[in-house]
């Protein structure tokens, strides 16, 4: 045994006797095993340092191994072979009231990791995105938790999941209650949050990260309701056709927060089934950028009411809502394009006093928006242009009418913006229209509406 003063470090071997009678802090470091002790001088004994975690799995060359906080092997096997079995057995070894379970490593899981609802506090942390990465058998879950409707706790955080193959799966979570995950990155694997019998409530995403995938909240039984989600801070990345960000397929998001960009290269921001919607109460702040894709894809018959939605950014190459059951949405708050101060449409002129085809001019508007109607080229002989402006709501349709008969612009007044809301507080126009005809049976006269001042 030896004694290091300026370190307070003892070192032996496991059989060594340990003094007493030492200064706080004073450790003891069995070479042999590397267990670590450290003197209690008011207890007047040495406690063993304790590994932070219940359960590590971690692999070095051509080895997969699994050791408790003691380092002792639960079970081990060959690296890429054995490695979903070390981690099951890993798992089943967490004590029934929860514990923590740390990878390091590349793990390619030939099978699912199945976790059962006795974990009521359960921690998986890696080492981080770059460190950490977890590949999912090809058509199978990297982890299913079954939680039965109890109210647990998971947390994982610091791993990568991914696939090079698209359409594959990350994590499927079934009726478990505050469920948090962080610091994480998925790459073409989807995460299934699904109630069967019982409801999914604080479900938390928070600095996530999800290429050309998504979460799918999924209703086969129970309430269907999904209140107190979180998503802060999330990224989804190169959501392409087929997919999205947010699937709500059954049941609603209700009483939940919302920050989040996504860059869309043809799939939704957040999609509704028939029956799911994206209930109430619910705040959004969002950025949107891409190549194509729906913002928000409202496939579902119910409304969507009392949610507020402030979207700081949003191209031209995204279409803002897909709505055909012309669903209300709540309050949609459009602060984005700051580059963009006006933008023009042109109506098709319909002949022999019929209306053109309407062009949309904006999506859910929070107000009506400044207005500038205008008329150029030529007019017939007693030739008259109207152009209409409708306010399309979940169940009825308010519009104006303007007549010229001769080239020039009109300004909406207050008045007629006012006569395109309805009565009651707290509802706004679905989109705003605009057609145009002509009396006659052809037309010179081409019609142009400027929108502006779009905050």
């Amino acid at each position: 045994m030896w004694f290091s003063p300026w370190r307070r470090i003892l070192r032996g071997r496991s059989g060594d006797a340990k003094p007493s009678g030492l200064r706080a802090g004073t450790k003891f470091v069995e070479e042999d095993t590397g267990v670590e002790y450290t003197y209690d001088p008011v207890m007047r004994n040495w406690k063993k340092k304790v590994a932070p975690y219940s359960a590590l799995v971690a692999k070095d060359g051509s080895t997969v191994w699994a050791e408790d906080a003691s380092g002792k092997t639960i079970a081990s096997g060959e690296a890429g072979v054995d490695d979903a079995s070390v981690i099951q057995s890993a798992t089943d070894f967490l004590p029934a009231g929860g514990g923590k379970l740390y990878l390091k490593g590349h793990f390619i899981l030939t099978e699912k990791i199945e976790l059962i609802s006795e974990y009521k506090k359960l921690i998986i942390e890696g080492e981080g995105v770059r460190a950490t990465r977890i590949e999912p058998p090809i058509g199978d879950y990297a982890f299913e938790f079954n939680f039965k409707g109890t109210n647990h706790g998971l947390l994982l955080k610091n791993v990568m999941i991914s696939s090079d193959n698209e359409n594959q799966k990350a994590l499927h979570i079934i009726d478990g209650q505050n469920i948090k995950i962080e610091d994480c990155r998925f790459w073409n694997t989807e995460i299934l949050i699904e109630g069967v019998d019982y409801f999914c409530e604080g479900f938390t995403l928070q600095r996530t990260q999800h290429y050309n995938c998504g979460v799918e909240f999924k209703k086969s039984g129970g309430t269907g309701s999904w209140a107190d989600t979180t998503f802060d801070n999330v990224f989804f990345d190169h959501i392409s056709a087929g997919h999205a960000a947010i699937k709500i397929n059954g049941g609603g998001i209700y009483r939940s927060r919302i920050i989040s960009t996504a860059y869309l290269t043809g799939g939704s921001f957040i999609q509704t089934s028939a029956d799911g919607h994206f209930g109430t109460k619910n705040w959004a702040l969002l950025k949107f950028d891409g190549e194509g894709g729906t913002a928000f894809d409202i496939l579902g018959e119910a409304d969507n009411i009392g949610n507020y939605i402030l979207i700081s950014y949003l191209p031209d190459t995204i279409t803002l809502l897909n709505n055909p059951n012309n669903r209300k949405l709540g309050s949609v708050f459009l602060t984005q394009r700051p580059d963009v101060f006006r933008r023009y449409y042109y109506p098709t002129v319909g002949v022999n006093d019929a209306y053109g085809e309407p062009v949309t001019i904006l999506y859910l508007a929070n107000s009506i928006p400044e207005i500038r109607i205008r008329c150029t080229g030529t007019f017939g002989t007693d030739e008259t242009i109207t152009v209409k402006l409708s306010a399309e709501y979940a169940h009825n349709t308010l519009s104006f009418e303007k007549s010229f008969t001769s080239t020039g612009d009109y300004y909406l007044s207050t008045i007629d913006k006012a006569n395109l809301l309805v009565d009651f507080e707290g509802v706004n126009p679905l989109k705003l229209t605009a057609q145009a005809k002509t009396n006659l049976s052809s037309t010179s006269v081409d019609v142009q509406i400027a929108v502006y001042k779009l905050n």
